[in-house]
């Protein structure tokens, strides 16, 4: 039994005993991967020799899919690998936390993708704090344009232009732009000449 494997130990369990084989969970506890499946598959819940081993709390991966698929809540003993992983924060906060996650922002502010990402399915709204990075990304500054500051974004237009789609999406945005910002003036104008008709009358 010495020389098992945890992945051996892990199909011992599930295909021979049926169930928890404590004989073999030392072995198990020594791969994330197996020591998650024998938590989520045969234990069913939390397994706390796993919540503790630092191979299993210390791996961004593992701890993230063990809070959403096992705990189906915070794994706060594995949220300091989580925070070390731009990917795995963001997908923690979405999934886990469910809201905004200020302890997380620094992390998924390193990346482009989740950066994005955090901003449109999570804050809904600008987050300056993600900006310097979604801006050294084309497609994603275009996107932010359009989806979140839904005008124009000077700032990063240097950017957008050094892709040739990103670049024709967002002058094909500019020029929706203009035309609504003209349509707008034009309604307030004939607005504000009918009320003053109305006010002399």
């Amino acid at each position: 039994m010495e020389k098992m494997t945890p992945k051996a130990a892990y199909k011992h369990a599930h295909e021979v005993i049926k169930g928890r084989w404590p004989e073999g969970e030392n072995i198990i506890l020594r791969d994330s991967y197996w020591a998650f499946e024998y938590a989520r598959t045969i234990i069913k819940g939390r397994w706390p020799e796993a919540e503790t081993a630092k191979n299993n709390k210390s791996n961004a991966f593992w701890a993230y899919r063990y809070a959403h698929e096992v705990i189906k809540g915070r794994f706060r003993e594995g949220e300091a690998a989580i925070l070390t992983d731009p990917e795995w924060a963001y997908w923690y906060a979405l999934n886990v936390i469910k809201r905004r996650w200020p302890e997380g922002e620094k992390i998924i502010a390193t990346s482009a993708d989740y950066a994005l990402d955090y901003a449109g399915n999570i804050l809904k709204r600008r987050w300056p704090e993600g900006e310097k990075i979604i801006k050294t990304d084309p497609r994603n500054a275009y996107w932010y344009a359009h989806t979140m500051i839904k005008g124009p974004w000077p700032e990063a237009e240097a950017v957008i232009n050094s892709d040739r789609v990103a670049a024709l999406y967002y002058g094909r945005d500019i020029k929706n732009y203009k035309r609504e910002a003209r349509n707008k003036a034009l309604r307030d104008t004939r607005l504000a000449a009918s009320n003053a008709r109305k006010a002399k009358s």
